[in-house]
């Protein structure tokens, strides 16, 4: 009767853990939807991985070499917009290195696995992080080619004005010596008689 009623109580408890189970996993899922939402809404047109992987499974091909299936977590194009999701790539152990670069297989975050998302979680400060560098390199890049724009512009509006004519001036010199030439009587010139 001892034992009935002590399995009876750890039942009793092992449902109530569950429904908390539940509860928290539900909560954590609602507040990654609304991480994604805000990330889209950012409307950040930029591919990024982060180089962590979410989860790692090792296999066997056909030939006995080691194959490791890696997931990502990354910004990552989904149809016409950017948002949270999973690449999972699949390399030889020896090509593990650039297993970030490979193009692998895109889903969103949200339809992965259970254990996939909350693995997620974990990464997405480092991913937020990541992209924010990215972004502000994209905007130095940007700024920079402004200025370059801008003054190329400025050199081509400059050359394609019409050079201003300026008004011809008469030497002081010359002006001063055409006035005494004036000033002169002609040889054949008679003095005015005195009245």
């Amino acid at each position: 009767l001892h034992n009935r009623m002590h399995t009876q109580d750890e039942l009793t408890r092992l449902g109530v853990i569950a429904q908390r189970l539940h509860a928290g996993a539900d909560r954590l899922d609602q507040t990654l939807t609304r991480i994604d939402a805000a990330l889209q809404a950012l409307h950040l047109n930029i591919t990024y991985t982060h180089p962590r992987p979410v989860s790692e499974r090792t296999t066997r091909d056909g030939k006995g070499k080691r194959v490791i299936e890696i997931s990502f977590l990354g910004l990552l194009p989904l149809g016409r917009r950017h948002g949270l999701a999973i690449k999972t790539v699949k390399v030889l152990e020896s090509r593990r290195a650039a297993a970030t670069e490979q193009p692998g297989k895109i889903s969103p975050l949200l339809v992965a696995p259970r254990s996939i998302r909350h693995a997620a979680v974990d990464i997405l400060p480092a991913l937020v992080s990541g992209v924010t560098s990215e972004m502000s390199a994209i905007i130095e890049h940007l700024s920079r080619r402004s200025d370059v724009a801008e003054q190329l512009l400025l050199q081509l509006m400059a050359a394609s004005e019409p050079p201003q004519s300026t008004p011809r001036r008469t030497p002081t010199v010359s002006l001063r010596l055409a006035n005494s030439i004036e000033s002169r009587p002609s040889p054949g010139a008679r003095a005015p008689s005195p009245p």
